[in-house]
């Protein structure tokens, strides 16, 4: 280090941290040998006055040197967890203490511990990959063990959950209208194909139980038909939604309801009814005119903080906001949340490019992979480029007590994200969030709420068609969670939750909620 700094002592901070040899410093250095490492942290810091940045280089280069594998995630976690453990971070004693100097005003474990949150979150990224591909066993007890260290670290594995425990967690809930939905949606494009075919085996199944055949088997072959007739009537074959572009909105919004008057003809919050172009309804948008409508996200206590705010705040939605993982019955926020700038969960999940912001000056959509503009007009590199991009944003989130969740990005800056061809075909229900303006740069959100089956990009175009043809520009739209923790409660100006436009799940099964309150 010193030799190194002494031959090039041109060099500013920016030329040193691209171009200090640490590949051969790794093999001299445990990257857990922390006196060392503090103590060459210290060295720089007196040459630039920044030390931070060395560290987030040797951590990155470390990763592309020693990546993240399956058959060594203990090393890996037990990295992370020393890099989070404050009494092995300060380093020996006889060091220099980099708090103890009047100059120095950085927190010294900092930096320290945006690494390991960075190197769990890695680990996680692993796991998450090996569970799809069917490499990672998650009823392993070393497999446990892992999950419970991440776990216990705020950085937590998202798991999808199977269609067997998809079904189960219904049951116990009740929501037997739910299951029939899916079965319908499901066996929707079979039926559909099928046609006449369908009738003739129904057909050859009623002819099958006059004959002599064994008893067991007439119920069973009776039972199929039963079904396939019953869903076969309960399926409109002629109005399957086509994924088509159009720039002209097919969904029609009639004025449904109207809250908070401010003139004749304006309210504070509109509520209208969509309508397919058959007529038939298919769900409601709900906008809200910023910034006399506020917003807050809750991802800790949910239940509690709604409840203790609609006591003091006139509460006009809550629907659920990021999605949910569930690793081993222990529900957290999935993906990279912050609340009030207290780090929730440390994964950033390179799938999702959204990042709903909520600061002081209001809520905005955040494309994590361009740069991302912040509140103050400043700008941060991506997250996903580096380490050092991902310490800055979540300094910034820690420094500003922000609160972000992480979501699927489906429009931005006026344009549509998601693309129709590489989309995901499931058709189901669909909460968005919309952020857009008029050309005076007021600001309007607005929640669409699709209670009828579409896929994602058929949807996101028809929001951005609507918004654009009222002359408005789009801001973002951000995919909001619509599964186990479906919730959509709204209140009218006496505080009198409708009933005509509510989610299926109860506000207090919450384990994160957007609020919207006057």
């Amino acid at each position: 280090m010193r030799s190194y700094i002494n031959q090039h002592q041109n060099q500013n901070l920016q030329v040193f941290l691209e171009n200090f040899p640490y590949s051969e410093y790794l093999k001299t250095v445990a990257f857990t040998d922390f006196s060392i490492i503090q103590e060459h942290r210290f060295f720089v810091w007196q040459q630039f006055q920044e030390g931070d940045g060395f560290l987030y280089y040797l951590a990155d280069n470390f990763l592309n040197q020693y990546p993240v594998t399956l058959n060594q995630l203990h090393d890996k976690i037990s990295i992370g967890e020393a890099y989070l453990n404050p009494l092995k971070t300060l380093g020996n004693p006889s060091q220099p203490n980099l708090e103890g100097n009047p100059n120095f005003k950085r927190n010294t474990d900092e930096a320290y511990h945006i690494i390991g949150y960075y190197i769990l979150s890695k680990v996680a990224e692993k796991i998450e990959e090996g569970h799809r591909n069917k490499n990672f066993n998650i009823n392993d007890k070393t497999n446990i063990s892992y999950l419970d260290r991440l776990k216990d670290k705020k950085v937590f594995v998202s798991f999808e959950e199977s269609s067997g425990q998809k079904i189960i967690k219904n049951i116990q809930q009740g929501r037997f209208d739910y299951l029939w939905n899916r079965l319908i949606l499901k066996t929707q494009p079979i039926l559909c194909k099928a046609g006449i075919f369908i009738w003739i085996l129904i057909g050859v199944l009623v002819v099958l139980m006059f004959t002599e055949i064994w008893g067991i088997v007439k119920v069973f072959l009776f039972l199929i038909s039963i079904m396939l007739l019953i869903l076969k009537l309960s399926i409109n074959c002629n109005t399957t939604p086509k994924n088509t572009v159009s720039t002209t909105p097919s969904f029609k919004q009639i004025p449904f309801r109207s809250f908070y008057p401010i003139s004749q003809t304006e309210n504070l919050v509109d509520i209208y009814q969509l309508k397919d172009n058959s007529g038939n309804v298919i769900g409601h948008s709900i906008w809200m005119k910023r910034p006399h409508i506020k917003a807050d996200y809750f991802s800790f206590s949910p239940t509690q903080k709604f409840q203790s705010l609609k006591a003091n705040k006139n509460i006009i939605l809550a629907t659920s906001g990021g999605y949910t993982t569930n690793n081993s019955g222990d529900v957290k926020p999935d993906g990279f949340t912050v609340e009030n700038g207290d780090l929730r969960n440390a994964v950033l999940l390179h799938d999702r490019q959204g990042l709903a912001l909520f600061s002081n000056t209001g809520v905005r959509a955040i494309n994590l992979k361009s740069n991302i503009r912040l509140p103050n007009g400043n700008t941060l590199e991506s997250p996903f480029n580096s380490l050092l991009a991902y310490s800055k944003l979540l300094k910034w989130c820690k420094d500003n007590k922000a609160t972000v969740f992480q979501t699927h990005l489906l429009a931005y800056g006026d344009s549509i994200l998601i693309s129709p061809s590489k989309a995901p075909p499931q058709q189901r229900e669909r909460r968005l969030l919309a952020l857009f303006s008029d050309k005076n740069g007021n600001v309007i959100h607005s929640i669409f709420d699709i209670t009828s089956p579409y896929d994602l990009a058929l949807i996101t175009q028809e929001i951005f068609n609507i918004i654009a043809s009222r002359g408005l520009k789009v801001e973002g739209i951000l995919n909001l969670d619509t599964g186990a923790y479906n919730i959509l409660n709204i209140f009218d100006e006496n505080g009198s939750l409708l009933t005509d436009v509510i989610g299926p799940v109860n506000v207090s099964s919450a384990t994160n909620l957007v609020v919207y309150y006057k």
